[in-house]
């Protein structure tokens, strides 16, 4: 099993790098300097969004850097700027669609709003114009639930690398003894109470590749999440050991860099961004 000693904290650069092997995959080898380039935007979002809160430095080098290539209608640093601790996940890593309420003290909504732009710069292209001319509905889909997915990988990672000290201040990864994720269909808008991570990528990645559900990887992958998803439901201690959650949240890594490549690459948008 894997330990919080042998997996290590994950910090800016294990989650990129965990980001690019799973988005990638065997794909990663190959990767064109525009691929490179919008990885790079990708990856500066996603620290932005979730991880940023005291580094005003580090996040203004990145919000800039965005800025600069193109993203537009960003948020003001000042206005997503909290001043942080080891506990600062309870203000990001909650889930792509929670409702903090008035627990907002980093201005989530606006946070989203990084990411999404993002998304919408790396995936704006005229083969992507042409694709989703037809239908504004499905861009917006698509570009909500790529950004999901880059936001879920980030969380699994934290499950990874993080301490047993900081597990519930973010989105468990799978249903524990007293808690049971809600599964929410694919065509729902929602209301997101009580979800894990695990039916989040299920809800996320339904919906993403809706078009492919007939693929093998699809439902080798849905079939996975939903076989773990209530993982430590009938446990027979009141809290899991931690190491125990590590070890499926790194055999969930496994299984997303096994599938999501071959998925993405089924999809036009992300090949006319990345290839």
């Amino acid at each position: 099993m894997c330990s919080a000693v042998t997996c290590g904290a994950h910090g800016l650069q294990g989650h990129n790098d965990e980001l690019k092997k799973i988005l990638f995959g065997e794909f990663i080898l190959n990767l064109s300097s525009k691929a490179e380039k919008n990885f790079d935007l990708i990856s500066k979002a996603a620290y932005l969004t979730l991880d940023y809160f005291n580094n005003v430095e580090q996040g203004a080098r990145f919000y800039y850097d965005l800025k600069n290539s193109g993203v537009k209608d960003l948020p003001s640093l000042e206005s997503i700027d909290f001043s942080g601790n080891k506990y600062h996940q309870k203000y990001t890593h909650m889930g792509w669609e929670f409702n903090y309420g008035v627990t907002d003290k980093a201005n989530w909504e606006a946070r989203k709003k990084i990411l999404l732009n993002t998304v919408d710069k790396v995936f704006e292209s005229n083969k992507n114009r042409r694709i989703w001319s037809s239908s504004r509905t499905i861009h917006d889909s698509k570009k909500n639930d790529f950004a999901a997915l880059v936001y879920d990988i980030h969380i699994l990672g934290d499950h990874i690398g993080d301490m047993d000290a900081t597990r519930y201040t973010r989105i468990r990864l799978v249903s524990e003894p007293g808690y049971r994720g809600q599964t929410v269909s694919p065509t729902s808008a929602g209301p997101f109470n009580n979800m894990t991570l695990y039916t989040y990528l299920l809800y996320h990645i339904q919906r993403l590749f809706r078009e492919q559900r007939d693929s093998y990887e699809y439902k080798e992958l849905i079939k996975f999440l939903e076989r773990h998803k209530d993982e430590f439901s009938n446990h027979k201690e009141d809290k899991v050991p931690y190491e125990e959650v590590q070890f499926i949240a790194n055999e969930t890594k496994k299984v997303l860099i096994k599938y999501i490549p071959k998925l993405l690459q089924g999809e036009d948008f992300f090949k006319n961004a990345f290839m």
